[in-house]
């Protein structure tokens, strides 16, 4: 169950998604996506990220796989821009990607909203903290009042399970480890080589990510993913995803593990909030 004993299903507008088809997608994405694509059975889902050369991520990805292709999931601000930068590696393969039109992103939370999901989503990906991610078609009909919930009960559990999210004022700025992506399962250190692998698996190896995601509480809800956390009027870390409630804001952070002090964002002290796992090393 989550953390305030919510379980629901609810429409996440804030999501899109974009398909990629084709005899050649598993190899195509098992070559771009950090996570172990050929692994992936349909409809089932996984969570990986694409990243740029220098091994930062550009988004954060719950891919889900439908019997005739794969489904990219994202925030809405970033999916065209995501998928056009995925076509470029295309060259020769065979694989078309395009901006879905047709489905809607949904999200779930708590045991009974996840299976609520997942009886009625043409794919399902299933998170640890009791949170889900899936697609349904647009000529289905929406969720039942008695199963519906916030979006922000959604994206509020997913935060306190430390799941980070990119958007455009944080793309190419964080190593796959800064987000804690490893430990959520990912990343697959074991498959062939993709976009980004050799300085991801250098820092898998070396541990010299010396940067990672924090969660904080915040008594105001004007703070937005890209904005500097400042200790002792230095900036600190910045905001990566940020659940905002009516008095107060849940934050995940990327910080230097040295740092020490009290941190603020708009001059507001944040409160400190525990992760399921060390945020203190990598």
């Amino acid at each position: 169950m989550t953390a305030n004993g919510t379980a629901g299903i609810t429409r996440l507008p804030e999501y899109g998604c974009f398909r990629i088809a084709g005899p050649d997608a598993e190899g195509f994405l098992q070559g771009q996506f950090s996570s172990d694509v050929s692994a992936l059975t349909s409809p089932g889902g996984q969570l990986s990220s694409f990243s740029d050369p220098k091994g930062r991520v550009i988004a954060v990805i719950r891919l889900l796989r439908l019997d005739d292709g794969y489904i990219a999931v994202a925030p809405r601000t970033i999916v065209e821009a995501t998928a056009r930068r995925l076509a470029l590696f295309v060259l020769r393969s065979k694989v078309s990607l395009d901006v879905c039109e047709d489905l809607s992103v949904w999200g779930a939370l708590g045991a009974n909203g996840v299976d609520s999901l997942a009886s009625a989503a043409d794919a399902v990906l299933r998170m640890p903290a009791h949170t889900a991610v899936g697609v349904r078609s647009l000529d289905d009909a929406d969720a039942t009042s008695a199963m519906a919930v916030d979006p922000i009960d959604w994206e509020t559990a997913e935060i306190i399970a430390g799941i980070p999210e990119i958007y455009p004022a944080t793309g190419g700025k964080f190593v796959a480890q800064m987000l804690h992506l490893d430990r959520l399962g990912a990343i697959s250190f074991d498959k062939g080589c993709y976009v980004g692998q050799e300085v991801i698996a250098r820092a898998h190896h070396l541990g010299r990510v010396k940067r990672h995601a924090r969660l904080f509480r915040l008594p105001i809800s004007d703070v937005n993913p890209g904005d500097a956390v400042t200790i002792d009027n230095a900036t600190a870390g910045t905001v990566v995803r940020v659940a905002a409630g009516t008095n107060q804001s849940l934050l995940l952070v990327v910080m230097r593990d040295d740092v020490i002090g009290a941190a603020s964002v708009h001059g507001h002290e944040l409160e400190a909030v525990s992760l399921p796992f060390d945020p203190g090393t990598g």
